[in-house]
Order: structure tokens, then C-alpha cells, then sequence
């Protein structure tokens, strides 16, 4: 499985010169980008990456919430 910017395979639809746009052609568009340009498979993030990355995540909702509590005082 890889996962790739949509756009990538929207400006390869183009170069194809597909003009409709329905379920079946996309999925033919997909496959033959997968099958010509071979793009890298996906990995999944390490834990480490993921718990830090939630970190991060809790900080800044924390930090958004200082100054609000700091009103809310006042």
C-alpha cells in the first residue's frame, strides 16, 4: 500500500488525457499510476514518532488554554 498526494495522481489522470470522471475510470487511472511509477511503500510511523508527535499535540492545546484560564481569572 502506498499513500500519495492526490494531486500527483490527478496531474497523471491529466497527462493520460482522461476527460470523465466516474469510479471505475479513477480506479483504472490509480492502479496504472501504481503500476508505472512504482511509489515508495508506506511505513508506518515508529511509536516513539507517534507519542511524540501527541506530545506536541497536548502542549499546544495546553498552551491555547493558559492564557483563556488567565482571563477567566481575571
Amino acid at each position: 500500500m502506498s499513500v500519495v498526494n492526490p494531486a500527483r495522481i490527478h496531474d497523471y489522470d491529466k497527462s493520460l488525457g482522461v476527460r470523465t470522471k466516474a469510479d471505475k475510470k479513477d480506479s483504472y487511472v490509480i492502479a496504472r499510476y501504481g503500476a508505472s511509477q512504482h511509489p515508495d511503500l508506506w511505513q508506518p510511523e515508529p511509536d516513539a514518532t507517534r507519542q511524540l508527535k501527541a506530545l506536541i499535540g497536548r502542549l499546544s492545546a495546553i498552551e491555547k488554554n493558559v492564557p483563556r484560564e488567565h482571563n477567566r481569572l481575571g
